[in-house]
């Protein structure tokens, strides 16, 4: 497996991570969120609808025994009035708590609380207001002792079991949301484990991917530095640093052959250098050889020079000696025997003269 592969897993693992946590969360929340939503818009209300319909009822009540205690006070019918407002405002309060959403259980126990209120309203307070104004003593004793008393006993029954199955309710939503909320971080907190898991180990292995193959091609190249071009490197690996081992493997392999290569032209300069030298040596021999001969050369020239000065004097002793033949006449026989021997010694020095010659253009052409 390549490091980038390695990389690229690392990364998605981590992502997936951190999207089942960000879900969790995000669930968690909205179970809260659904959890307080109720308890503001379904609970509270309907416990508070609940209340103030029967503390409108007790103020009713309340109203009509007060009117009853003293049927003949001034106030008896302003109270009674208060007391129908009452009823109207628990009536308000009432449907209110009708209007709220209701489970399965919760729409019975209403639907029982609602008979007994109304038998409660129309058949005790509200014919007890009546009796009252009507100033019907038997009727009155009769709803303010025993049916007033009856009615509001089983309302009050019934709205004690829905308040109670209320309370079970709301006890029920806090123990879920708090199963929820204990789940939510259990699933959080071994997320958040595995993630710091999945993090430390990836780290490890991108560690030992990346960092052991560096150190050992750090030390490749403090060798390949120090001039050590034998080291075995491993180039099995199959991921990016091991294309970088064969590529530092390459890179020795090369400096090696370089090196071969520079060896082996240092070895060719030598011979030639020693061959250089040797004809350098061989170059000063023929030169001391050429000044020999140079030598010799200018020893014959200095003999030619003196061969040349006694021809040119025999040349003059000639000249003198025609002019003295032809003033001579009458020794013309001694002296043309004379001319004679003279000729033939100027014929000598002549061949001489040649054979001189020759030896001078022989050493110019050497």
């Amino acid at each position: 497996m390549t490091i980038r592969t390695r990389l690229i897993a690392t990364m998605a693992l981590l992502s997936v991570l951190m999207i089942f946590i960000g879900t969790a969360g995000i669930l968690a929340l909205n179970d809260t969120n659904a959890v307080l939503k109720n308890v503001n818009e379904n609970s509270m209300v309907s416990m508070k609808s609940i209340m103030d319909t029967q503390i409108q009822i007790d103020r009713a009540r309340l109203s009509i025994d007060r009117v009853a205690l003293q049927p003949d006070a001034e106030n008896a019918a302003d109270t009674l009035t208060r007391a129908e407002g009452f009823l109207d405002a628990s009536d308000k309060a009432w449907g209110r708590y009708l209007a709220l959403p209701f489970d399965d259980g919760e729409q019975a126990m209403a639907n029982g609380v609602d008979a007994a209120r109304q038998a409660l309203v129309k058949d005790g307070i509200r014919a007890a207001i009546k009796a009252l104004r009507e100033k019907n003593p038997p009727e009155i004793d009769r709803l303010m002792l025993s049916e007033v008393t009856r009615l509001f006993r089983i309302y009050t029954d019934s709205a004690e079991k829905l308040s109670s199955y209320q309370l079970e309710s709301a006890t029920r939503q806090y123990t879920e949301s708090q199963a929820a909320y204990h789940r939510n971080m259990a699933f959080s907190v071994a997320a958040i484990v595995i993630g710091l898991l999945a993090a430390l180990i990836s780290t490890v292995l991108l560690l030992r991917a990346v960092m052991t193959p560096l150190t050992q091609a750090l030390g490749h190249f403090n060798a390949i530095a120090a001039g050590k071009l034998t080291n075995t490197i491993d180039t099995t690996r199959k991921d990016e640093m091991g294309a970088l081992m064969r590529g530092l493997a390459a890179m020795q392999d090369s400096l090696a052959d370089t090196v071969r290569g520079v060896r082996s032209g240092s070895d060719a300069i030598a011979t030639a250098s020693g061959e250089i030298a040797a004809g350098n040596l061989d170059l000063s021999s023929r030169t001391e050889q050429q000044a020999a001969n140079l030598e010799e050369t200018a020893s014959s020239l200095e003999e030619l020079t003196s061969t040349v000065r006694q021809n040119s004097e025999n040349a003059r002793q000639a000249s003198q000696l025609v002019g003295s033949a032809s003033q001579i006449a009458v020794q013309g026989g001694e002296i043309v025997s004379r001319v004679v021997d003279t000729m033939a010694s100027i014929s000598q020095s002549s061949d001489k003269i040649a054979d001189i010659i020759g030896v001078i253009d022989s050493i110019a052409f050497q």
